[in-house]
């Protein structure tokens, strides 16, 4: 079975850096796999096909992803593996569906994305591999996305109490001042601050800081392997933190 990490950070963070630059370091003789460097597809043939032409575009540019077949076979096995987390999934996304500045009901988008990430998740458990497949935007992130916006401990204790464990969980932190100015000076800003004010997008940072905070917290109590980053310390040094934490797991 293969190992899990998930990695967790607010938007502006500098957790893109940081993954890229972790990618650059990765050789196919490595014991870990970032997500961007898996392609999976049961569907390849002798033919020419655009699938087949698509799948081995993937290869030469390593382009990770997987088959969309498997992903939607594996997300059913995942919901009848996991009833008590989807139903709680559920719920919260009935509760939440307005969750946004704009006003925006996100529970048909959100609903896509969790069902993607659950079919990766389980094809990934069923994996007959010993490597370490390191995962960006994955189970525990969801959280961020179908909880309400401000900080509700029970959404949150309940999320924890029913989500899938990964292997570890690779947690990017900084300021929040920090976080708001690289926010404004991306060259590509970030989809869901498009049109919101300064105070509204600090808002929203603030909040998603104080829930990965505070459900962090709660995966410690559960023991789950944690290794929290400072981006705001050199590249070099934290990406050597980072394989040193996934070649321990």
């Amino acid at each position: 079975m293969a190992k899990i990490i998930e990695m967790i950070g607010a938007p502006g963070v500098g957790k893109t850096t940081l993954i890229n630059a972790l990618e650059k370091k990765w050789s196919k003789d490595k014991k870990w796999i970032p997500q961007n460097k898996y392609v999976v597809n049961q569907n390849i043939t002798p033919f020419f096909s655009v699938q087949n032409l698509l799948y081995y575009y993937r290869l030469l540019l390593n382009k990770g992803g997987i088959d969309s077949n498997l992903i939607d076979w594996n997300g059913y096995e995942f919901a009848k593996n996991n009833p008590e987390f989807l139903d709680l999934c559920w719920t919260l996304l009935s509760q939440n569906k307005k969750s946004d500045y704009k006003n925006v009901d996100d529970r048909f988008r959100n609903a896509k994305y969790l069902f993607t990430v659950f079919g990766k998740y389980q094809f990934l458990s069923n994996l007959n591999d010993e490597r370490v497949f390191v995962n960006d935007e994955f189970l525990l992130h969801r959280m961020t996305q179908i909880t309400r916006p401000l900080l509700n401990e029970k959404e949150i204790r309940d999320f924890v109490r029913f989500v899938p464990k990964p292997n570890g969980l690779i947690v990017f932190n900084a300021p929040v001042n920090i976080i708001l100015d690289r926010i404004q000076t991306r060259n590509r800003k970030i989809v869901k601050f498009h049109g919101l004010s300064d105070n509204e997008i600090s808002t929203i940072v603030s909040d998603e800081v104080k829930k990965i905070n505070t459900m962090v917290c709660m995966l410690k109590e559960l023991k789950v392997s944690i290794l929290e980053v400072d981006t705001t310390n050199q590249i070099n040094h934290n990406v050597e933190l980072l394989m040193d934490f996934i070649e321990s797991i």
